[in-house]
């Protein structure tokens, strides 16, 4: 019977041990919270989200391109929509919306929408460049700096690396201005518009239709976060 007492008591203390020295397991989030189990550290900083620091201005901007037809004959056009921004690491952007393209003639806009830009298919040209930030916000007022900029075209389905020379201009504490210092030229057919020129040329009855058209543009940013 001793033996017996013994045995039990023993394993009593047994099982007490085991069940002090059990590790818990992480606990679930109660029903209906978002509150996450816990997570260990693993070392790593989440890199900070990258915001706009200035808002293209687009009622105070212009852009505008130049067509030549019958070898000397200059038409210039300009594109009423588009937006940018450069963000607070330096990356600038524009969107060129190609339907608003304002040649000063109703029958020619539609042929290019239609049958050179093909906006039923590609709606938009996209800008992107990297600028210095620092640059940027330490330019003074009153101050200018010219640069040249390496940027990505996106037009018609084909990106272009190109350059061009700008002015960059303090206007106050809260606009900036980017002006091109000289006519980008671009080579439409880089961009897959031969097949357009050729029925632009036909239908208009041309002799000469230019396929390089200089681009020039002037764009004024604010501060994001000033709204006046």
């Amino acid at each position: 019977m001793k033996c017996l007492k013994y045995l039990s008591a023993l394993t009593m203390l047994l099982l007490i041990t085991a069940c002090g020295q059990e590790t818990a397991a992480p606990s679930e989030p109660a029903p209906g919270t978002n509150n996450p189990l816990p997570v260990p550290d693993n070392g790593q900083v989440e890199t900070p989200a990258e915001s706009t620091a200035w808002q293209l201005d687009g009622a105070s901007s212009a852009l505008h391109f130049v067509t030549t037809k019958k070898l000397h004959v200059s038409e210039v056009a300009h594109f009423s929509g588009f937006a940018g921004s450069i963000s607070s690491r330096g990356l600038a952007e524009l969107v060129i919306d190609l339907n608003s393209v304002d040649s000063a003639n109703s029958v020619r806009d539609q042929r290019l929408r239609d049958l050179l830009f093909e906006t039923a298919v590609y709606p938009q040209a996209r800008v992107e460049a990297q600028v210095d930030a620092q640059l940027v916000d330490g330019l003074a007022v009153g101050a200018e700096r010219t640069m040249t900029l390496a940027f990505t075209l996106d037009l018609h389905g084909i990106t272009q690396n190109i350059q061009a020379s700008v002015m960059v201009s303090r206007l106050t504490a809260d606009r900036l201005m980017v002006r091109s210092l000289a006519p980008l030229v671009v080579d439409g057919l880089s961009f897959g518009f031969e097949a357009g020129f050729a029925e632009l040329k036909s239908l208009a009855k041309l002799t000469s239709l230019g396929t390089s058209v200089p681009v020039s543009f002037y764009l004024v940013f604010r501060r994001a976060e000033v709204q006046s």
